[in-house]
């Protein structure tokens, strides 16, 4: 049964919107939510990295600021119409931890300081909530506070007051399995506290399914009307199972200026990064090295791929050409780690050389 709880809250607006195709259970009382915007303060929805995913199970996480003091949390709702029109939305989750939203103000470069001692990022914060307490270096490396920005994770380490919400953040880059970049001033910045991001699961959480969410906020007497709200889509690509690329990629035994003679194959060795996780039924996921052979327009003339825990390759002149699509000539060789899972493939990021026919 379903208690009647109308008594609680105030009677419904009724020019509060029509909301008979939304499938939400919670407009028992309580009208729209007046002086909010319909998402709380632009919600960003990320997969999480694996150090964040319960049980080692793909973990979908909402990265929320308050757009108003009066918001208390906010609803997280996932359509029920999977592959077809949405029409329905069932709640996945009633959160009350937001996070700090605000905008990068100078450019950072992948090529800063993996600990940033002499700069920070520097940021500044645009929502209802801005206050940031330093945490403790130990707590930097316990990713205590994080930083998300494009696809990169940061661990403040220390904080600098630069004005009216503005910060200067010391951190230390790359965490959680993220690739270093750079990142571009208006960038969307996003602070938390690792402990208040509240990890999503559902069956439907699957490489290659598309996830239709609406993220409602809610006063203590008035939750927003999900037919207002835009769904925010997110494409799912299985992060947690991607490994980091091989390392120290060598053609006949150099990292640069590798070359081959006519007639002639080669030896290839790379550095496996690939060690044990603790993923859910960690043994459905598979892990080689691929083995592309480009052209110099980036084109790829052929692929070749190492069985699994091998980290060299031999190959003779013959098998050589063939990859190179039948003719003898310079190309460029790249390395990714590739994952295979029950019913799809992750790929790393590539590493390359260059190799010069003499």
């Amino acid at each position: 049964f379903k208690a009647d709880l109308t008594y609680l809250y105030p009677p419904a607006d009724k020019d509060g919107g029509d909301d008979t195709d939304s499938g939400h259970s919670e407009d028992v009382g309580g009208g729209s939510l007046d002086g909010a915007s319909p998402h709380p303060s632009g919600p960003r929805v990320i997969e999480l990295p694996l150090a964040l995913c319960p049980d080692g199970k793909l973990s979908l996480g909402v990265l929320a600021a308050r757009s108003d003091i009066t918001i208390v949390g906010f609803g997280v709702n996932l359509s029920k119409n999977y592959g077809g029109t949405e029409t329905s939305y069932a709640q996945l989750a009633q959160v009350q931890r937001f996070s700090l939203k605000g905008v990068l103000t100078q450019d950072f470069s992948v090529a800063e300081q993996l600990i940033s001692r002499t700069r920070g990022l520097t940021v500044q914060l645009t929502g209802v909530d801005t206050l940031i307490n330093p945490p403790t270096f130990f707590d930097a490396f316990a990713d205590y506070l994080i930083v998300f920005i494009d696809d990169e994770i940061f661990s403040v380490r220390d904080v600098e007051v630069a004005g009216p919400g503005l910060y200067n953040l010391f951190c230390i880059r790359s965490r959680m399995n993220t690739p270093r970049q750079d990142h571009t001033a208006g960038a969307d910045v996003y602070v938390a506290y690792s402990a208040d991001i509240v990890p999503l699961q559902h069956p439907s959480f699957q490489p290659g399914n598309t996830a239709l969410l609406k993220i409602a906020p809610n006063t203590n007497s008035a939750t927003t009307d999900l037919a207002t709200l835009d769904p925010i889509e997110v494409d799912i690509v299985g992060r947690i199972y991607g490994e980091r690329p091989p390392i120290n990629l060598k053609v006949n035994g150099k990292k640069s200026g590798c070359s081959f003679a006519t007639g002639a194959g080669i030896q290839v060795d790379w550095g496996l990064t690939v060690s044990g996780r603790d993923l859910f039924q960690p043994g459905l996921f598979v892990a080689t090295t691929i083995l592309d052979f480009l052209a110099g327009d980036g084109s790829v003339l052929g692929s070749a791929q190492a069985a699994p825990g091998v980290a060299t390759m031999t190959i003779n002149h013959a098998d050589l050409v063939s990859f190179l699509g039948g003719v003898e000539a310079s190309f460029n060789l790249r390395a990714r780690t590739k994952v295979n899972g029950p019913e799809f493939a992750v790929y790393s990021d590539p590493i390359s050389v260059a190799v010069t026919k003499i």
